[in-house]
């Protein structure tokens, strides 16, 4: 009798190991299938590659274009509702940051889970409701409580490099994404002119808002036709029966935590994004410091602001563009010479970005502290920012190459940080200008920026022969 049950168990162990090593095979072949299939976003036809980029780029132009556009109006807006808080010049703007700090943390995981689409669509349709209902604010913080939502529901800054990423193979993908965001990283300079041009025609500063919610929404729409699913497992599961393919496992909210996860494990893409992060946060300072500095120094008025944001926001979208470009060519040409290419050989880059954007602050500093022409301090912003964009491009290429599968959540993990930097390091603007003033407090800045530089190069030797998504999230 036992002899007959021992025959059985080994008998039904047999059937699952075989059951199992068919799965794996299936799966195999089927992956082997779906990578020179029609349906994947890697095959699919140029033209339609670049419509969806342009579509992209486009709603994450008008994403910048909300945060910065009301800059120029902000000492309307505190005479609006009567209120001389000084901190309030800096909060309006960077609100923003801070709700775009905890958006990711749902945004990436769920379009990691369910795909692009879904949360595309519902964070952008919840978007155009607190833009046009921010533009009805009765008080500040009434203001303050929107614009915060406005920057946690902003999914194309998360989803957008992911969707362009989901296209491109790895030697094309720092290329792709430079040019995705650099139309939205004119932005930075294009709000605050947008901004001025409302105003300028004697209108409410509530139309900034009420004109961004209705492009957005136009945008929308043609979004819905123009951007297909991009997120391989959701399109390859749409292509495959479901008998062949393992299901996915249920969403669950611990899936939230999933950045810590990838700080906790991988250390490394925690000091690649606290770099670029830290950065962008020293960048910010500069620019929600703009309105007051030149007009105190030189006598520009906030309504004509756009003029020196311009270089500040045209040298990141500068930077964008040449730094995918550089990107892509040193993983080609690694890929020559060695065969192969790893995640880490995104990162060389960025040791040169580090160092541009620390010479940008000494040099925006010490020009403004002299006051030398105006001009002067607008190139030394342009240079400064164009270093940050390089160690940018850098890091999330870097970031999207070594979490293929969890890519949204991977950029994600970057975004928190970008924004946490860049909605308090601007905090500590004003202060740090009031005691040592604008060209040792920009010096001081540059000194930091420049202690930060190696990170990639260290980063690098110590993850030569290992990739980061080995283990699961």
């Amino acid at each position: 009798m036992e002899e007959h049950k021992s025959i059985t168990e080994n008998t039904k162990d047999s059937e699952r190991t075989e059951r199992v090593t068919d799965a794996t095979n299936t799966g195999g072949l089927l992956e082997d299938a779906f990578a020179t299939n029609t349906a994947n976003p890697f095959n699919w036809p140029k033209k339609r590659k670049w419509l969806v980029v342009a579509t992209v780029s486009c709603m994450m132009l008008l994403n910048v274009i909300a945060t910065m556009a009301c800059t120029p109006a902000v000492p309307l807006i505190l005479d609006d509702f009567k209120t001389k808080n000084q901190s309030y010049y800096v909060l309006l703007v960077s609100i923003w940051e801070l709700g775009e700090c905890f958006g990711p943390f749902f945004i990436g995981p769920l379009a990691d889970h369910f795909g692009r689409l879904p949360v595309w669509h519902a964070c952008n349709i919840i978007y155009i409701g607190c833009v046009l209902t921010t533009g009805f604010s009765s008080n500040i913080s009434m203001m303050l409580v929107f614009r915060c939502l406005n920057g946690f529901v902003a999914a194309p800054l998360t989803l957008g490099p992911t969707i362009v990423s989901d296209m491109f193979l790895p030697e094309q993908r720092g290329g792709a994404l430079g040019l995705a965001q650099l139309l939205p990283m004119t932005g930075l300079s294009w709000g605050p002119l947008i901004g001025s041009a409302i105003l300028s025609n004697g209108r409410s500063w509530r139309w900034i808002f009420w004109i961004i919610s209705m492009a957005v929404a136009g945008l929308e729409i043609v979004s819905m036709v123009t951007i297909p699913e991009t997120h391989r497992a959701t399109v390859h599961h749409r292509h495959t029966s479901d008998q062949a393919l393992p299901r996915r496992p249920n969403f669950k909210l611990v899936m939230i935590l999933r950045a810590f996860k990838i700080w906790a494990f991988y250390p490394v893409a925690l000091v690649i994004a606290l770099h670029y992060a830290t950065l962008w946060g020293f960048g910010y300072i500069v620019f929600t410091t703009l309105t007051e500095v030149f007009e105190s120094h030189y006598g520009i008025l906030p309504k004509d602001s756009g003029l020196y944001c311009l270089g500040w926001g045209l040298g990141y979208a500068l930077g964008l563009f040449l730094g995918g470009i550089v990107s892509d060519w040193y993983v080609r040409r690694k890929k020559v010479s060695q065969g192969s290419t790893q995640s880490q050989e995104r990162l060389p880059p960025a040791i040169g970005g580090g160092i541009i954007s620390a010479f940008g602050f000494f040099l925006y500093g010490w020009t403004v502290q002299k006051e030398v022409h105006w001009m002067a301090p607008v190139m030394a912003s342009a240079i400064q920012n164009f270093g940050t964009a390089v160690v940018s491009i850098s890091s999330k290429a870097y970031l999207v190459d070594a979490f293929p599968n969890f890519a949204a959540s991977a950029i994600g993990t970057g975004s928190i940080l970008m924004s946490l930097c860049g909605a308090l390091l601007p905090l500590a603007g004003q202060p740090l200008y009031d005691h040592l003033g604008l060209g040792w407090g920009n010096s001081l800045i540059g000194f930091i920026a420049l202690a930060l530089t190696p990170l990639p190069l260290i980063t690098l030797q110590l993850t030569i022969g290992g990739e980061s998504s080995e283990r699961p999230l």
